[in-house]
């Protein structure tokens, strides 16, 4: 008779109340899990560490409010978003974070569903260089201490003006440099090489520019010069920008920035 009876009463209690808590006494969905037991019946309610189950099936962690399908969004901003699964909401509706899968991963931002790339980024490297370096006279010199306007993978440590490769591929390398006027020696010359450590490919790439012989002598001039290569680069195998020159004397780079940039591409 005893369980008869009990049994009557769990199911009154089933009907009379339509949601269920666990490690609540005041649950705010169908089914609520409040796993630290931190909710008071009054005061601040901390929903964090919450799971709940709605009516129309969504499921929310940390958040008794969920959205999507499954939601995982809370008020202390401190944890991923994820909502994976196919939806005729609007990006609006849907609201800033979520993640849906139809045929590609689209991100909410709020107003639009945006596809997001297949692919890991590629580096892009733009920068310029006014240090006004000095570059000794029959030596091969690494350009240093550049300003960067751009990395969109930080490959490149702008003070030794080593870029490394943040993954395997092929990377168009763009080089352009120039010198404070000065004399020009006739016969003399001034060259870019573009070094890397690849292990396939080419290695170097070297682009020469040179002053014949004058009638009237030496001249007084800016010597200028760039140079583009490709590389095929594994991860972790790095460039170098360089120069040399034999201009019979020490030599220095122009300080303007806008004559002397390094591009660095990956394909």
């Amino acid at each position: 008779m005893k369980k008869y009876l009990f049994n009557i009463g769990f199911l009154m209690v089933s009907s009379l109340f339509a949601q269920v808590g666990i490690g609540t006494v005041n649950p705010q969905e169908t089914l609520h899990i409040d796993a630290a037991k931190n909710n008071a019946t009054s005061g601040q309610n901390l929903y964090e560490d919450d799971v709940v189950i709605t009516s129309d099936g969504r499921l929310g962690i940390g958040t008794i409010t969920p959205i999507t399908k499954v939601d995982i969004r809370n008020s202390s901003l401190t944890e991923s978003v994820i909502a994976i699964g196919s939806t005729s909401q609007t990006a609006t509706q849907a609201k800033e974070g979520a993640l849906q899968y139809s045929g590609n991963l689209k991100l909410s931002d709020g107003t639009n569903w945006i596809d997001l790339p297949g692919k890991s980024i590629n580096a892009l490297v733009y920068a310029n260089n006014s240090s006004n370096q000095l570059l000794a006279n029959n030596t091969e010199v690494l350009i240093r201490n550049w300003t960067e306007q751009e990395d969109a993978t930080n490959s490149l440590n702008v003070v030794s003006g080593v870029f490394t490769a943040p993954k395997d591929g092929v990377y168009v390398a763009s080089f352009n440099a120039a010198l404070t006027s000065a004399v020009i020696p006739n016969n003399s010359y001034i060259e870019i090489r573009l070094k890397s450590n690849a292990t396939q490919g080419v290695p170097e790439f070297r682009c020469l520019n040179s002053y014949p012989g004058y009638t009237t002598g030496n001249a007084t001039n800016v010597g200028s010069i760039n140079c583009t290569g490709i590389f095929y680069l594994k991860k972790n195998e790095t460039l170098t920008p360089h120069i040399f020159h034999s201009f019979g004397g020490n030599r220095n780079l122009i300080n303007d920035a806008s004559y002397n940039t390094l591009t660095i591409y990956g394909l």
